[in-house]
């Protein structure tokens, strides 16, 4: 059981140990073996590359229970994240 937390706002050199040195990309979390993604809410625009081919579960849900922001921007309660084809 590894938990990572990932923010848009993170960093990949993190180690996403907490909250407050968290990773940037989901794709990042899955690579270094995160079972518990906590995802902080927002949006997700350079995803990186996710592949979960091989790995048994992981589970993601929103860090931040910060019910005040939720209310206040109802569109931002989701984790949208946006990926381009190639």
């Amino acid at each position: 059981h590894l938990t990572l937390y990932v923010d848009p706002e993170g960093s990949d050199s993190n180690d996403g140990l907490s909250a407050e040195y968290p990773l940037a990309t989901l794709g990042k979390a899955i690579q270094l073996g995160g079972t518990d993604i906590r995802m902080k809410r927002g949006r997700y625009t350079n995803a990186g590359t996710v592949s979960i081919s091989g790995k048994d579960s992981f589970r993601i849900t929103p860090s931040d229970n910060n019910e005040t922001y939720a209310n206040a921007h109802p569109n931002r309660q989701k984790i949208e994240i946006f990926a381009a084809l190639l």
